[in-house]
């Protein structure tokens, strides 16, 4: 709330800063700037985050991987502690 507050507040101090500026010749300028602004950044985001998908399933994939690997080391401990139970049992 505190963020959504203060974005509001940097918006108001904007406004207030430009509204001489805006007089009915010059009006479309600012329009303009802001929509190039607005459209430079959706195509900025959208070559940063192009690939996003595969990104994450590549990490998932390794995700599940990691887990794989350990739950199979964690199986093999759980054998040599049972075989070494084991032995010691025998031998007694």
């Amino acid at each position: 709330m505190a963020l959504f507050l203060l974005m509001n507040a940097f918006s108001a101090a904007i406004s207030e800063a430009i509204s001489a500026v805006l007089v009915d010749p010059h009006l479309i300028w600012p329009f303009t700037g802001i929509a190039a602004a607005g459209g430079l950044t959706a195509l900025m985001f959208l070559i940063q985050y192009w690939n996003l998908d595969k990104v994450m399933a590549k990490e998932a994939a390794e995700r599940e991987h990691a887990v794989q690997e350990k739950k199979v080391n964690s199986d093999n401990v759980l054998d040599e502690k049972l075989s070494a139970v084991v032995s010691r049992a025998s031998r007694a």
